[in-house]
């Protein structure tokens, strides 16, 4: 039920390019690597649960590296407050009649860094009955749950 489940957000190439810029400034990173025209999107790992660990920008002028949860605030939201919902999507680049990337589709799904509780995820498995403690464990692998008062 939540709105977050699946999402879908779209870049001008142009406009991602920028905010990739913005974010490695504003963090003192170089940028020197990141050119003016995106030539390719690249997963190079994810993690277990799915979200991307690692992503190649590649522009003529070579690659930018952006890990985990870096890539949410360097893909800011066009028009939009906040950072990119999750790290969990697939791409879909699309390109002009030149074969240039025109504009990046990110088909995601879920909200936030990945680790710990789904606050919605929480709340639908308590709508369906389950005690808290099946609710914490499945959350929190490994865990024991005790009384210590």
């Amino acid at each position: 039920w939540s709105k977050y489940y699946t999402w879908d957000e779209e870049f001008p190439a142009a406009t991602l390019l920028g905010n990739v810029r913005s974010y490695l400034k504003s963090t003192g990173r170089t940028s020197s690597r990141l050119g003016s025209q995106l030539q390719d999107l690249q997963i190079e790992s994810r993690s277990i649960g799915g979200r991307i660990a690692s992503l190649n920008i590649v522009t003529e002028a070579g690659k930018t590296n952006l890990g985990k949860d870096i890539i949410r605030w360097a893909f800011a939201r066009p028009g939009l407050p906040g950072i990119l919902r999750s790290s969990d999507f697939e791409l879909d680049l699309k390109r002009n009649a030149n074969g240039r990337i025109a504009t990046v589709s990110i088909h995601g799904r879920g909200y936030g860094h990945g680790v710990g509780m789904c606050q919605c995820g929480a709340i639908g498995r308590a709508r369906a009955g389950l005690p808290y403690d099946q609710i914490l464990t499945h959350y929190y692998t490994g865990v024991q749950i005790q009384k210590l008062y």
